[in-house]
C-alpha cells in the first residue's frame, strides 16, 4: 500500500517500520485513503510508487523509510523464523533458499541477488521517483516518527504531530526477543551484506531486529 494523507503519501518497504508510520498517523486522523485498497493483502501492505503513482497524484510529498540493511537482513530473517516462509501471498524468490542458519541464509540470498536484496527492493519501490514532479524524501528508520512529523510539517499537512507524540509513540511489529533466537552477525555475514549493500551499509559487529 501507499498511505495517503491531503498532503503526503508514504511507501511500505517491508521491515523499514512502515507498520509503525501507519499506526501513527491512523492515530492521528491524518490517513485519506489507502492505495491498491482492493488488491490482496501483500499487495496493500507494500505498493511501490509506480504501481500508486495515479492515486498518489503530482502534488502529494512522498516519503519511504530507509534502514541500514545490516539491520534489515536480520529482521527480515527474524520475521521469516517467526512467521514461515509463506507459499502464497507474501511470497518471495528468497523464500526458497531459506535456512534456519542467519549466516547459511544471507550466503544464498547474497548468491542469488549479488547487488544486494535490500537495494534491489529499494530501487524497485523508487523506481519513477525521480523523473517524478513530486518532492520526495527518505525516513531514517532510526529518527523514524520524528523524521516524519518534520516532513508532515514541512509538506504543509495540517494538525502535524508534534515531535513529543512521535518519541512517545511505541514501535509496532517487533518480533519478541524472549521467544526467538537473536542471531549473531558473523564476519561471514556482515562481509557478505556489506559488499553487495556497499550503498547503504555501516558496518557492526552484532546487530538485533
Amino acid at each position: 500500500m501507499a498511505v495517503l494523507t491531503k498532503r503526503t503519501a508514504f511507501l511500505h518497504l517491508p521491515k523499514t517500520g512502515g507498520t509503525t508510520v501507519r499506526a501513527f498517523l491512523d492515530t492521528h486522523g491524518l490517513i485519506v485513503r489507502e492505495t491498491n485498497s482492493g488488491e490482496p493483502l501483500a499487495s496493500r501492505m507494500h505498493s511501490t510508487f509506480r504501481q500508486a503513482q495515479s492515486e498518489i497524484g503530482p502534488d502529494r510529498f512522498v516519503m519511504i523509510a530507509s534502514r541500514d540493511p545490516l539491520d534489515w537482513y536480520v529482521s527480515f530473517w527474524r520475521h521469516r523464523q517467526r512467521h514461515g516462509t509463506p507459499k502464497g501471498a507474501g511470497w518471495m524468490p528468497v523464500d526458497d533458499v531459506w535456512s534456519d542458519d542467519f549466516t547459511t541464509w544471507v550466503r544464498n540470498v547474497i548468491g542469488m541477488y549479488p547487488d544486494g536484496l535490500y537495494t534491489r527492493m529499494f530501487q524497485g519501490f523508487t523506481d519513477g521517483l525521480i523523473d517524478a514532479p513530486n518532492q520526495w524524501a527518505i525516513l531514517s528508520s532510526r529518527r523514524l516518527l520524528t523524521d516524519l512529523c518534520w516532513y508532515l510539517e514541512y509538506a504543509g499537512e495540517e494538525n502535524a504531530p508534534s515531535h513529543e507524540q512521535a518519541t512517545a509513540f511505541r514501535p509496532l511489529n517487533a518480533a519478541p526477543r524472549s521467544q526467538f533466537e537473536v542471531p549473531v552477525m558473523t564476519d561471514e555475514a556482515e562481509t557478505l551484506i556489506v559488499a553487495a549493500e556497499h550503498k547503504h551499509c555501516r558496518p557492526v559487529k552484532e546487530l538485533t531486529a
